[in-house]
């Protein structure tokens, strides 16, 4: 409700809560109730709809292959268990809309290994303050922890694979 809030007609967001109203316990699968809220909102016609596809996974598959590219297969991470594994935030203000993908991927090898290490990267997408158009995007690889107990060597080269935790990719 806070992105339709910050988008939408006060006659829009009345009409998405009197939906949710009606829907409440109508469906046991969401794909249905999603459906019937996407098409009250008139699919791409409203600049939520539009804001809320930039929150799927498909969007980060070419940032992850971007990723994958830089690295040499040694190495190659996974994705990273937990609630730090991917996070989405929505900033709405007068002039845009973003939508940042937050992600952490860590070694093939495991947590106790002194082969471990974790990078955590963001695709941002800027759009226009209706969400109708991209103003601009960007991945950059924010942080990386690399274990200590790892030989010199495999610490250089996570480190200059990823720039200390600080690569800017587009």
């Amino acid at each position: 409700m806070a992105v339709a809030e910050a988008l939408e007609t006060p006659q829009t967001v009345q009409m998405l809560r009197d939906k949710f109203v009606e829907l409440r316990g109508k469906y046991t699968v969401n794909s249905d109730s999603v459906d019937d809220v996407l098409e009250a909102l008139g699919y791409d016609a409203s600049p939520t709809v539009r804001t809320l596809k930039g929150v799927t996974q498909a969007v980060i598959v070419e940032a992850t292959m971007i990723i994958k590219s830089v690295q040499p297969p040694e190495l190659y991470t996974k994705d990273y268990p937990g609630s730090d594994g991917w996070r989405v935030l929505i900033s709405i203000s007068k002039g845009a809309v973003s939508v940042t993908h937050m992600r952490r991927e860590e070694a093939q090898a495991s947590p106790t290994s002194p082969d471990y290490f974790w990078i955590e990267w963001h695709q941002t997408v800027v759009l226009d303050g209706r969400a109708e158009a991209v103003q601009s995007a960007s991945l950059r690889i924010v942080d990386l922890w690399v274990n200590e107990k790892a030989p010199k060597a495999r610490r250089d080269l996570i480190r200059r694979t990823f720039c200390g935790g600080s690569l800017r990719l587009y």
